[in-house]
């Protein structure tokens, strides 16, 4: 109930929302909805003017979570031996 409640909430306030249903749960069904996000995205970033293929700052990212990744293995290594 609390899922009806919040669409509906969400429909008064004018407050843009969407349901989506699947006919069945198969591989198709999840391809056909991955999909129709994969489009929805790629359209939205258009209309931002936004290039939804370019990817800034994910070298600098990555470099920071392989830092962090090692550290947080060294420390659990420590604290085990």
């Amino acid at each position: 109930y609390e899922f009806i409640g919040t669409q509906k909430n969400a429909t008064k306030l004018k407050i843009p929302n969407s349901v989506l249903t699947l006919d069945a749960r198969s591989p198709a069904a999840v391809g056909e909805l991955i999909a129709l996000f994969e489009y929805a995205t790629y359209y939205y970033c258009k209309l931002l003017g936004v290039d939804p293929f370019n990817q800034p700052h994910v070298e600098g990212s990555k470099q920071i979570s392989f830092e962090l990744r090692k550290k947080h293995s060294k420390l659990k290594r420590d604290k085990y031996c």
